[in-house]
């Protein structure tokens, strides 16, 4: 089984091409994952810092909330005491 040095040479061209493909294609992934990372944890940090907005929203709506729900307690019982007295 004799090989001719065309057949070596489309061999070695052949195993040259994966390699330098596989290597092309291993630092393209890793470029890609990294720049993915990078947003993710932007985006991460950016949804942090909304959900802490929205929850000094909800705690101020809260203390509003009990705030005027007193208030109106406090009417219905006047109210209460007038309708009582006539």
């Amino acid at each position: 089984m004799e090989f001719s040095i065309k057949d070596i040479a489309t061999i070695v061209s052949i195993i040259i091409t994966a390699i330098v493909t596989f290597f092309t294609t291993k630092h393209n992934l890793k470029d890609y994952i990294r720049d993915r990372i990078d947003e993710i944890n932007k985006d991460l940090s950016h949804l942090k810092v909304e959900n802490e907005r929205l929850k000094g929203q909800i705690t101020l709506q809260k203390q509003i909330s009990d705030m005027l729900s007193g208030r109106v307690f406090d009417k219905i019982e006047d109210i209460e005491k007038k309708i009582n007295k006539n």
